[in-house]
């Protein structure tokens, strides 16, 4: 599942702050914002509010059924 800055933005949380997030984690920003970035990576950051947002991301994609 592919995790997108309207994600991001959706849940409330802000880019300057994601934006630090990745690059304290070693994730291309620039590649996010065009590609987004696989769920699995940002759960192998073992970050909480990391792993909140892929879960509710997982609970938007179940109620909707369908991913973007």
């Amino acid at each position: 599942m592919i995790i997108t800055i309207n994600h991001i933005r959706a849940y409330g949380y802000c880019a300057r702050g994601t934006r630090a997030f990745f690059n304290s984690h070693q994730l291309d920003w620039q590649s996010f914002l065009t590609n987004g970035v696989e769920a699995e990576k940002l759960l192998a950051t073992n970050d909480a509010l990391a792993i909140e947002l892929v879960k509710h991301v997982q609970k938007e994609v179940a109620a909707n059924g369908h991913g973007q």
